[in-house]
């Protein structure tokens, strides 16, 4: 049982990242195709800082930042 329970939150794991890993790739791209105007070093900043502010409100949300 506790096996079992291992293996499903191990897959559960690799199929967080890997969907994590697409979105990092595909959302900056999709999301410049569709404003043109702006540059791609600002746009690139722009979207890291809005992950940072996500990963940061997701940790406080879960009480995190003690550990």
């Amino acid at each position: 049982m506790i096996n079992q329970a291992y293996k499903n939150r191990e897959f559960s794991g690799v199929g967080y990242t890997m969907i994590s890993a697409a979105l990092w790739g595909v959302f900056p791209i999709i999301v410049h195709r569709w404003t043109n105007q702006v540059p791609i070093f600002f746009f690139a900043a722009i979207t890291g800082l809005f992950a940072c502010a996500a990963g940061f409100a997701l940790m406080v949300y879960q009480k995190n930042y003690m550990n």
